[in-house]
């Protein structure tokens, strides 16, 4: 996430494989971030904005993006017995 000018609106640089090469790399004014901490929803607000990131590079720049109003996710490790 960057902050610009010390503003409080942040923005989305990098996510995924991208901002994991970034870590302990960035330069002043540019904060990494790990919204999930152990598999739970630390930071609300950066969670959605990673997640509307991914979205966003699934889809590139098509016409008709999707814009889904929620997620279900489940851990791939969790089980139901």
């Amino acid at each position: 996430m960057r902050s610009e000018n010390g503003k409080p609106t942040k923005t989305v640089v990098a996510v995924g494989t991208d901002a994991k090469a970034m870590l302990g790399r960035t330069p002043g004014g540019i904060e990494a971030i790990r919204p999930l901490k152990d598999g739970v929803i630390a930071d609300f607000i950066v969670t959605e904005a990673m997640l509307q990131a991914f979205i966003k590079k699934a889809h590139g720049s098509r016409y008709f993006r999707p814009n889904p109003k929620s997620f279900s996710v489940r851990p791939l490790w969790v089980n139901t017995s």
